[in-house]
């Protein structure tokens, strides 16, 4: 393998790279969101509106949105392996 297609290797790897780490990103702002808008149409349903008192016992007593807040995000677990 010569010079040249050993920099376009590291390059293409950084792309793919960059662009996982991109909907890495992307999805831990979905699943955020997503809690928080269970969180906040639970409280809503449970207390008739949504105040921080009524998303303080929502979060007390709502055994489904301890699994969602206890819940680790895919991905986080591997740390990336550097680029030689």
């Amino acid at each position: 393998m010569d010079r040249a297609d050993v920099s376009h290797a590291r390059i293409s790897l950084q792309v793919l790279r960059g662009r996982a780490s991109r909907a890495s990103l992307q999805g831990v702002f979905i699943a955020v969101g997503a809690v928080l808008l269970a969180t906040m149409a639970v409280t809503y349903l449970t207390a008739q509106g949504v105040s921080l008192d009524g998303v303080v016992q929502v979060q007390r007593t709502n055994f489904a949105l301890w699994v969602l807040d206890l819940r680790r995000f895919p991905g986080n677990t591997i740390p990336a392996a550097p680029i030689p």
